[in-house]
């Protein structure tokens, strides 16, 4: 990642995050990060940033953390070499999950913030979560904040009407729009924008307390 690219996650991240503050009770705050790469700024800046945070690092294509992770951040990071998926493929190398595998290998109810940059897959993983919910009859999403990258190059996979249903369905859910920002830094390579979701229906979000 150049200089450039690190700055621009560096002022991406202090804009999604301007007011967000630590539980007011004992329990950790839990962040999932999918996709860490090499580069770890935004879940070293968590961490400092909430004293009570635990976070779950997940990326099948590196060993750990970039070096950006300060050694005092250690005890409260964890980093699982995995991909995420739309059904378990334990066989595959490296190995590939569904969000709520993942969640239960934790033992986690619930994610405070959900970060998301898997290059195209968010789709069919969140499609694949969402299914699993409906069919427990679960109908809001236990996440209280999404950060992710949406890849909206033109795919087979990644229509107009695909995409809307799969927004509209998240919204069903309750999660609302609040922030977002165009990676002009890949714009050659498609279009990719990056938005903020927060769960309006989620009476457990610490961005709803008072």
């Amino acid at each position: 990642m150049s200089k450039y690219e690190e700055r621009a996650e560096r002022q991406t991240l202090e804009a999604q995050q301007p007011n967000f503050k630590p539980k007011k009770n004992d329990n950790a705050t839990i962040i999932y990060s999918f996709g860490v790469n090499d580069e770890s700024t935004f879940e070293e800046e968590m961490l400092e940033r909430l004293p009570n945070a635990e976070l779950f690092a997940f990326d099948f294509s590196v060993n750990d953390f970039g070096p950006q992770l300060l050694p005092n951040s250690r005890p409260r990071a964890h980093f699982m070499k995995v991909g995420l998926g739309a059904k378990d493929e334990p066989s595959k190398t490296p190995p590939f999950y569904t969000l709520q595998s993942l969640m239960a290998h934790h033992k986690h109810d619930y994610i405070d913030i959900f970060k998301i940059d898997v290059e195209g897959a968010e789709y069919i993983a969140m499609s694949a979560f969402m299914d699993y919910l409906q069919a427990q009859g679960i109908e809001t999403l236990p996440i209280g904040q999404i950060m992710i990258e949406l890849h909206l190059q033109d795919d087979e996979n990644v229509t107009t009407p695909s995409v809307l249903s799969w927004w509209e369905r998240l919204e069903s859910f309750g999660m609302r729009p609040v922030w977002l920002e165009v990676n002009l830094l890949a714009v050659a390579l498609g279009r990719y924008v990056e938005y903020v979701w927060v769960n309006a229906k989620d009476m457990k979000s610490v961005l709803l307390e008072e």
